[in-house]
């Protein structure tokens, strides 16, 4: 029996069970193997999934997913794409067919299959460093360029025509096409040279016209314009620049290359150490490579993922693809997947540039996990680092702020962003320019202070909007409309959100869109439309379910919690709380866990269930406690004040307050005393009259005009029996309470009314 079957250029040796395409070794899985083998006794027609499920699994109970799973291996292997198979042809609903055409069998001696490292002339190291760029440009050359006598070029929406197309521009011409790969793969490799700055860019001039290299102010760019005889380069606007004729796509890129590593970086033949573990020879890599980042511009993440795979199937070493499939598993929020690819980079990986983009990308995975101290020594290791790459330092600077904006260090958090921002001034890099000030903003809008925060914001707004960067835009049209929220212009916060809805509609990025739909619940659930409100959240939890994103569904499950306490129900509103609950135990969020505690506790009281309220405060009060979070120490003793007060448990109930108002002054946190003067007042308003006009009088000043405070001035006012005083108080405070007006409320105006 023959033990050599060949066709397109590929080879099976049975004897063996191995692949091979042109002499080199082809990696295959066993069961796409024996599939492929079946398929080839059987080429004479289509078979059967059923066939194929009983021939070669032996009738093993396996899904169609298995065998479509197969098969989507078989063609890896053979690179047979789907929609362009010459292998493999897809039967819709029946099976598969192999209608490649077999050659004649040859003798083939053992020293024909060799690896290409056994043949390379280690004098040429330099050639052998430019074999991807080589590889890659051929492959675009073959791909976008017909015969000047062909009258019927392929169109651009052809499948092949698309095949390397990294900046979809359906009006760039087959040369400009062919320019683009180059300056695509070249950016890549330039950005990870040891002894180059990350913004050192081959930009591209895509006019058509002969080339027009004219000077200009910008900062490293190496700009590259041509026609349809020749290629033109200029660096720095300095007259470092030469032309090369387009006819021999392998001199172009060669004399591209050295120009780069040896006239712009100096780094002459370091150039191939510098770049080793970004660069790979072999063209079947190389192709699903390409194919991968392809993907991966489009959001094709989880088909990305699997062109990456491929590629380190074939070599374990090629570390670019590594990180290239650690940020899809991230756009994919598959974090603990993400880690793992990147911490084999950290542990194996020797390019200095290469480790700093990979712990900042470890950095960011961490913080989604809630692991923040991870994050922050991850981020560290970039900021502390000696390297003289100031861009990557500042874009840690500012992910590390993110890190101390979380943990509610805002003052830490404000100083990195800030430093990152002084860097990010003397740079060309507008994009992180803006991400520093939106991050400013957003720490400012923190701390109230939001004149400063809304003119940070706007700074970055009008930089994203100049840069049509619509994730930018839209995280920027989110805090504004929060901070207008929060100065009671809810018309033109109202607005910012709108406007913001519907540029994550076009976006389509569902933890966005997830995001947007809080933002409006919150605003209309403050407008008292608590229908939109309740509409707006459940859409949110809809779609941070199926994009099974826990965060988002926590905060569906929270503002869902507060549109059902706001219309008294109860049970529905702790249900809600319960779930939000268990997602913030579940990503560690210790102190949401505490909030979320202390709101129930609240929910329960105003729903008159005193146990569970008791339940809840307490454990709040311990959490809180324990985990030093000084704020709701405060918070959960105020709430337990007004719990044994409703319950008449006078003593009790001083007490809590006393410890609550004792925290909040450490503090100086008005708000809360606010809230605990208040409630001193209702404690003492039934038979003490004077110890509650004492409380009364200690709430800050700023809240004097407030409802809360004019209600409770209003009670007083009656109880003393100044009815004209305490009408004109209820009636103001009926003007400002909006839909806080309550039927208690009501009742207390009736009986001033009939006193007056």
């Amino acid at each position: 029996m023959n033990q050599i079957i060949e066709f397109s250029g590929f080879r099976i040796d049975k004897s063996s069970r191995e692949l091979y395409r042109n002499n080199k070794k082809v990696s295959i899985q066993n069961k796409p193997y024996e599939l492929l083998l079946y398929l080839i006794d059987h080429n004479d027609r289509a078979v059967s999934k059923d066939e194929l499920i009983n021939e070669v699994w032996q009738g093993s109970v396996i899904s169609d997913s298995t065998l479509s799973h197969a098969v989507f291996k078989l063609r890896a292997s053979l690179r047979d794409h789907k929609g362009k198979e010459k292998i493999i042809r897809t039967v819709r609903g029946f099976g598969v067919q192999f209608i490649a055409t077999l050659n004649k069998p040859e003798y083939h001696n053992e020293t024909d299959v060799i690896s290409i490292k056994t043949v390379k002339n280690p004098k040429n190291k330099w050639v052998y460093s430019l074999i991807p760029l080589v590889i890659i440009a051929l492959l675009i050359y073959a791909l976008t360029t017909q015969p000047e006598s062909q009258e019927n070029k392929l169109q651009y929406d052809s499948p092949v025509k698309q095949k390397f197309v990294f900046i979809p521009n359906p009006d760039l011409q087959d040369d400009e096409k062919l320019i683009q790969g180059i300056t695509v793969y070249m950016n890549q490799l330039i950005a990870y040279s040891e002894s180059s700055d990350s913004n050192l860019l081959l930009a591209l001039n895509t006019s058509s016209d002969s080339p027009q290299l004219s000077s200009t102010d910008e900062e490293n760019k190496i700009y590259a314009s041509y026609n349809k005889q020749e290629l033109a380069l200029l660096y720095n606007s300095k007259n470092e620049s030469f032309k090369l004729p387009l006819n021999n796509i392998s001199d172009v890129v060669n004399n591209v290359s050295q120009w780069v590593c040896q006239d712009i970086m100096s780094l002459g033949n370091d150039c191939k150490s510098s770049l080793s573990e970004l660069t790979n020879d072999n063209e079947f890599i190389l192709e699903n490579y390409l194919r991968g980042i392809d993907s991966q511009i489009k959001g094709q993440h989880q088909k990305a993922i699997n062109y990456f795979n491929i590629c380190l199937q074939e070599d374990s070493t090629f570390r670019i693809a590594r990180y290239a499939v650690a940020k899809s598993f991230y756009s994919l929020s598959q974090y603990k997947k993400s880690i793992a690819q990147l911490q084999t980079i950290i542990t194996t990986a020797k390019n200095k540039k290469l480790i700093q983009q990979t712990q900042v990308l470890l950095g960011k995975n961490y913080f989604r996990t809630s692991e923040y101290d991870k994050s922050e020594t991850a981020f560290l290791k970039v900021v502390n680092n000696n390297s003289e790459n100031y861009s990557i330092k500042a874009y840690a600077m500012i992910e590390l702020a993110q890190v101390f904006q979380e943990t509610n260090d805002l003052l830490v958090a404000f100083n990195y962003a800030n430093e990152g921002n002084v860097i990010l001034k003397d740079m060309r890099h507008p994009g992180l320019l803006a991400r520093s000030y939106k991050i400013m903003g957003s720490i400012n809008n923190a701390q109230g202070n939001l004149d400063e925060a809304q003119v940070h914001l706007s700074q970055a707004l009008n930089i994203y909007e100049d840069l049509d960067e619509l994730n930018g835009i839209e995280a920027v049209l989110s805090q504004l409309g929060s901070i207008f929220q929060a100065k009671g212009d809810l018309s033109t916060s109202l607005a910012y959100a709108t406007r913001r809805q519907a540029i994550v509609n076009r976006l389509g990025d569902p933890i966005g869109i997830a995001g947007s739909h809080l933002q409006l619940s919150y605003l209309l659930l403050e407008m008292g439309n608590l229908e939109k409100a309740t509409n707006h959240a459940n859409q949110m939890w809809e779609v941070a379910a199926s994009a099974q994103e826990p965060r988002a569904q926590m905060m569906a499950s929270l503002i869902l919690g507060e549109i059902s306490n706001a219309k008294s129900q109860t049970q529905q509103s702790l249900d809600h709380y319960s779930r939000a609950l268990v997602f913030s135990r579940d990503l560690g969020l210790k102190r949401r866990e505490i909030i979320m505690l202390c709101n129930m506790g609240k929910v329960a009281i105003d729903g008159k269930l005193p146990e569970k309220a008791e339940e809840f405060l307490f454990q709040c009060k311990d959490q809180a406690d324990q985990s030093d979070y000084t704020l709701f120490q405060s918070v959960a003793r105020l709430y337990l004040g007004e719990l044994y007060n409703n319950n008449n448990q006078k003593l009790s109930s001083e007490n809590q307050l006393n410890e609550a108002l004792e925290i909040a002054q450490t503090l100086n946190n008005e708000d809360i005393i606010k809230g605990i003067q208040l409630e001193y007042f209702y404690l003492y308003i039934p038979d003490d009259l004077i110890s509650a006009e004492h409380h009364l009088q200690l709430v800050p000043d700023n809240y004097k005009e407030s409802y809360l405070y004019l209600i409770a001035k209003a009670e007083l006012e009656f109880k003393k029996q100044n009815f004209e005083e305490a009408h004109n108080d209820i009636i103001q405070a009926k003007l400002v309470s909006g839909d806080n007006w309550s039927n208690e409320n009501e009742t207390l105006l009736t009986q001033i009314k009939s006193n007056f």
